[in-house]
Order: C-alpha cells, then sequence, then structure tokens
C-alpha cells in the first residue's frame, strides 16, 4: 500500500528544486535590475555634478572676459551686458561656442590637460613677474628677507612648475603655443607693440 507514494515524494522533491532554482534565478534577476538601476543613478548624479561644474566654469570664463572686454583689454564687444538679463552674453556665447567644437574633436582627459597647461603656464609667467618687477625692476635686493621672497621663492616655484610642465604631449603643448602666441598678438595690437600701457593697468597700486 505504501509503494505508490514513493514517487510522489520523489517528484515532491524534483518540483520543490525546480522552485527553489526559479525563485533564485528570479532573485538574481531583480538583483541584476537593482544593481543597473543604482548603476544608472550613480552615472546620472556624476554626470549631473560634472554638467554644474562645467556650467560654473563657462559662467566664470564668461565674466573673465567682460571685465577684459570692459576695460578694453580685449576687444570692448566682450564687455557688452545684455539689457534684460544683465549679463555678459557676448562673453558667454563665445565660451559656449569654443566649448562645444573643443568637446567635439577632444576628450575630457585632453581638455583637462589643456586646462593645466595653461593654469601651469600662468603661474610661471607670473613668479617671473615677481622676480622681474621687485628684484629687477625695484631693486629689492639687499635684505635677506627681500631676497627669500622676490629671488629665491620665484625661482624655486619655476623650476618646480617648469618641471611638472615636461609632462604634456604634443597636442597640449601645439594648443596651449597657439593660444598662447593667439594672446601676444592681442596683447600687441592693443599696446601698439608693447610701447603703450593699457589704461586699465595704469593706476594699478602694487
Amino acid at each position: 500500500m505504501t509503494a505508490p507514494t514513493m514517487p510522489l515524494r520523489a517528484n515532491d522533491h524534483h518540483q520543490a528544486n525546480d522552485i527553489e532554482e526559479t525563485e533564485r534565478a528570479h532573485l538574481a534577476t531583480v538583483l541584476g535590475q537593482v544593481r543597473a538601476a543604482v548603476a544608472r543613478s550613480w552615472a546620472l548624479a556624476a554626470r549631473t555634478e560634472e554638467s554644474h561644474r562645467e556650467a560654473g566654469a563657462q559662467l566664470a570664463a564668461s565674466r573673465l572676459l567682460y571685465s577684459m572686454g570692459r576695460d578694453k583689454v580685449i576687444p570692448s564687444i566682450f564687455g557688452k551686458v545684455h539689457p534684460k538679463y544683465q549679463t555678459p552674453w557676448v562673453g558667454a556665447l563665445f565660451i559656449g561656442a569654443v566649448a562645444l567644437v573643443l568637446s567635439l574633436v577632444l576628450t575630457m582627459a585632453d581638455l583637462a590637460t589643456l586646462v593645466n597647461f595653461g593654469a601651469l603656464a600662468s603661474f610661471i609667467m607670473l613668479n617671473f613677474a615677481v622676480f622681474w618687477y621687485f628684484f629687477i625692476k625695484e631693486k629689492k635686493r639687499y635684505s635677506f628677507g627681500n631676497i627669500v621672497k622676490y629671488l629665491i621663492c620665484p625661482w624655486l616655484g619655476i623650476l618646480i612648475l617648469s618641471y611638472v610642465f615636461t609632462g604634456f604631449d604634443l597636442l597640449t603643448y601645439g594648443v596651449g603655443v597657439s593660444w598662447f602666441v593667439v594672446g601676444l598678438i592681442i596683447a600687441a595690437v592693443i599696446s601698439k607693440g608693447f610701447k603703450e600701457v593699457p589704461d586699465a593697468f595704469k593706476n594699478l597700486d602694487v
């Protein structure tokens, strides 16, 4: 009388295994979907934060162009303010156009390298300007403090920055030097061959 129950128990065991495997597969699918959703959320958050940084950088650059245009250090059209929104719209459009073109031909790594090139070049020139103005032109070199501030520190900064400067690739050097040459040409035109000081720099207190 008990023999027919054995296959039923075996079938029950197989059915239980099938149900367990189905539940595991379903759980794995759900976990995979959750992980994918979390990954998409993180990617969206990162992209949103990156977009905010980029927008902030573009706004800062447009305002820098505005101040330079207002002081006629660069063409005065950049010093225009929108009559309704009171924003430097010419500079904002220019920076947006440049950013769009660069994003189409360069990667984020290339853009970051170009930014670093400009920053390092500016710091090198700043250190040299401190040395030239105070130590050479103003002759502030007759005390130990002046020697440290206007000779040792600037040249130490120049040496360190120059060493870091050697780590860029050829593309960065090409674009950076080209941009620097454009700036020199604009400066030469505005200052009439570097013979006149722009009005914005005449009354600076150093």
